[in-house]
C-alpha cells in the first residue's frame, strides 16, 4: 500500500473510482496491528477500492486538510466523486485493532453502493 499522492487521488476520484485513505502512525499500536489486515484487504479488493496510507505525523496535504475531521487513529476516510465520509467507530471496538475486518468490509460496501450504514 502506497502513501497518498494528491494528484493520483484526484485523478482516481475524477474517474469515479473510490479512494480509501488509512490515517495511521507508526507509534500507534492499533494502527500497527490493523495494517496487515488492511493490506490484505487492499490486495483482495483492488481495483474496487484504492487504498492509500496517510501518516498523521508527517506533513502533507491530506494531514492538513483533514486534521479537524480525524479525531483519532486509526481512521479511514472514504472518497468517491464529491462524497467524503469518515468511517464511524464500531459500537464495540476490538482492543487489539479497534476495527474488525468484517466491520471495515461492510462499511466500504455500504459507502461504495451509497447505502446507509448502521454501526
Amino acid at each position: 500500500m502506497e502513501k497518498a499522492d494528491l494528484k493520483l487521488v484526484n485523478l482516481l476520484i475524477s474517474r469515479g473510482e473510490m479512494v480509501v485513505l488509512f490515517f495511521k502512525s507508526d507509534y500507534c499500536y492499533l494502527c500497527s496491528a490493523l495494517l496487515p489486515m488492511v493490506e490484505n484487504l487492499c490486495q483482495r479488493t483492488e481495483p474496487s477500492y484504492n487504498f492509500y496510507l496517510v501518516d498523521v505525523l508527517e506533513e502533507g496535504y491530506f494531514q492538513e486538510k483533514y486534521k479537524e475531521k480525524i479525531d483519532g487513529i486509526p481512521s479511514f476516510l472514504c472518497m468517491k466523486e464529491y462524497r467524503e465520509e469518515i468511517m464511524p467507530d464500531p459500537e464495540e471496538p476490538v482492543p487489539e485493532t479497534w476495527y474488525t475486518l468484517e466491520f471495515i468490509e461492510k462499511y466500504l460496501r455500504s459507502f461504495k453502493n451509497e447505502n446507509s450504514f448502521d454501526v
